[in-house]
């Protein structure tokens, strides 16, 4: 008894490529119209909500650093009412303080403003002479903001 070896010619393997490719095909558009459409993976769904998370995140380190800007600014123009301030004038990039969590904010005294008001002036005038922030900080014992914002004013 023999064997006849079973030979395989490049045809016949071409023509079942091409039907398990059309088996292949017809399933997927049998999914695809089962399902509506393909559906998103949810791994890619997590990414899209941590890139937005982090887009919010930098959206408020933003806002808090203007919100902190514009109190320096609204000090200032407290102290010092015959200065004008314009939006243009103030450093964006200034990095806030952070909040004060569970503190009620204290009254400040009339000897406390007359100081506060005393030290914004020095600032004031040491600025105009050409002094730098850190050096605004040291003498004057305002914040580093405040120093900045005080010199920024200056330059223009």
């Amino acid at each position: 008894m023999t064997l006849d070896a079973i030979v395989v010619t490049w045809r016949e393997l071409l023509l079942l490529v091409v039907l398990v490719l059309a088996v292949y095909v017809a399933e997927l558009l049998l999914m695809m119209r089962a399902g509506g459409a393909l559906r998103k993976p949810r791994w890619l769904s997590m990414i899209q909500e941590k890139t937005f998370e982090s887009e919010l995140r930098q959206q408020m380190e933003v806002l808090s650093k203007r919100v902190a800007v514009l109190e320096t600014s609204m000090a200032l123009k407290a102290v010092l009412p015959s200065q004008s301030f314009s939006s243009a004038e103030f450093d964006w990039s200034i990095t806030p303080t952070p909040p004060l969590q569970n503190e009620s904010i204290p009254e400040i005294s009339t000897e406390d403003e007359t100081a506060a008001k005393e030290a914004y002036q020095r600032a004031l005038k040491m600025a105009q002479q050409g002094a730098q922030a850190d050096v605004l900080v040291q003498e004057c014992g305002i914040s580093h903001s405040e120093a900045e914002l005080i010199v920024s004013m200056q330059k223009t």
